[in-house]
């Protein structure tokens, strides 16, 4: 089966919803998620209670989920957590065979639960329960090795623009996507007679918002 990799951020709510189709169409190991800062340290936070947040989530958010039957609410949490300590986080479950559990049981943390994401307590209350070691997970967090495994992957998406994108074969897809839309893209992309690359979709998280 067609690989797909997924470039994306923890606290983009589309990044989350577009998991549920991901889901319905790959297998775990047919998976590869891609981390990416939408606001790393040094950029301007961005507050859940502005109006252009609150209006993208009742206008965007809410209506997709709802069709999609995905539970999600905003967390109320100020500003709106980094997530680089998460995503070095991900590199660890990924070295122990844990990286796609790990990823969707943070976004689960962050969307479902209203979780700080970017505390290294809740980090490693997600690791446990996907049976990592929450000690070694934990001083995984401090380890420069895991966080150079972060930035290397960054330095990989500075083309990225928005989030998520998906690679699947020679086909970039840009925000949330369709079952169907995934579906023709692996079976394109497993017959090797993919299409070129191509945009399409609006539905997505830039480093303005969402």
């Amino acid at each position: 089966m067609a690989q797909l990799k997924i470039v994306s951020d923890f606290v983009c709510p589309f990044c989350f919803l577009g998991e549920k189709a991901v889901e319905e169409t790959f297998q775990p190991d047919d998976i590869e998620w891609i981390p990416y800062e939408l606001r790393p340290e040094g950029s301007v936070p961005l507050d859940p209670n502005s109006a252009y947040v609150q209006q993208s989530m009742k206008q965007s958010v809410l209506p997709i989920a709802e069709r999609l039957g995905v539970d999600i609410s905003l967390p109320d949490i100020s500003p709106i957590p980094r997530t680089r300590l998460a995503h070095i986080g991900f590199y660890y479950a990924k070295e122990h065979g844990k990286g796609n559990d790990y990823f969707v049981s943070v976004f689960k943390a962050y969307w479902q639960q209203g979780l700080d994401i970017s505390q290294s307590g809740v980090l490693a209350q997600v690791a446990e329960q996907i049976g990592l070691d929450a000690h070694s997970f934990l001083s995984a967090l401090q380890d420069e090795r895991y966080a150079k495994q972060h930035e290397e992957g960054l330095r990989q998406t500075e083309s990225v623009r928005a989030v998520p994108t998906f690679f699947v074969g020679d086909r970039v897809l840009q925000g949330i996507q369709s079952k169907e839309t995934l579906e023709i893209a692996r079976d394109e992309a497993t017959r090797k007679d993919a299409a070129q690359p191509s945009a399409s979709s609006t539905d997505s998280c830039s480093i303005d918002g969402c």
